[in-house]
């Protein structure tokens, strides 16, 4: 559903106000670099590994890198277990003087000696950091099977437990399921199924080459 790449850009805004972590155990820190900027620039991340970027695009992608070498957004790419990750946390908490948030992608990637515990570990972590924890997880299959595949709280694996979330939120985009048949091509709905503080609903992003945008912000491929 594009979990990774709606993380990074959330992580990216944030990092303009104060210091971003993002922990990811799927991809190294250069790939998250290289993704975060390509979706700056409106750029398919495959299309730089694969070289097939004309020269206007590696110019723009160059121009983005530079100007994303002061923002606060540190990437640490090595699984962790929930001691290791803490250590880390806290350590760069003090070294910078605060964190502003910190993402952990996926869930999955963080070992515990009990896996219903990692959640709870979490929330611990977010009261000690004084931050908020943004955890990505994958969703039960059983999502695939039902006809309408919107994600529900109920589709969350068992160690991503929804007592321990303040939010959750579920991406869905009609697209990959029915491709050209989608009734709603280029569009991801974000969908808030549990909001501790607040409202439950929906908005629609817009998804182009990966990426997600505001409505009516995504940059022109040319």
């Amino acid at each position: 559903m594009g979990k990774s790449s709606l993380a990074l850009r959330m992580a990216r805004h944030i990092a303009t106000q104060g210091t971003c972590l993002f922990f990811s155990s799927e991809m190294t820190g250069e790939q998250l670099a290289t993704k975060l900027i390509c979706g700056e620039v409106g750029i398919p991340s495959d299309a730089v590994r694969k070289g097939t970027i004309s020269p206007e695009e590696r110019v723009a992608l160059e121009k983005t890198r530079e100007g994303f070498k002061e923002l606060p957004l540190i990437f640490i790419d090595r699984p962790a277990n929930i001691i290791q990750l803490s250590e880390d946390a806290n350590a760069l908490r003090q070294e910078w003087n605060g964190l502003s948030a910190v993402f952990i992608d996926p869930l999955q990637g963080i070992s515990c000696g009990f896996e219903k515990q990692i959640t709870r570990e979490l929330k611990v972590l977010a009261k000690q950091l004084d931050c908020p924890v943004v955890v990505l997880s994958q969703l039960s299959p059983s999502v695939d099977k039902r006809n309408n595949k919107r994600p529900l709280n109920s589709d969350l694996p068992k160690e991503a437990s929804e007592e321990d979330a303040d939010v959750v939120l579920c991406v869905y985009r009609d697209e990959y399921y029915y491709y050209r048949d989608s009734e709603e091509p280029n569009v991801a709905e974000l969908i808030v199924t549990k909001n501790r503080s607040g409202e439950t609903g929906s908005v629609k992003l817009e998804f182009v080459n990966g990426n997600f945008y505001n409505p009516g912000e995504s940059p022109d491929r040319k």
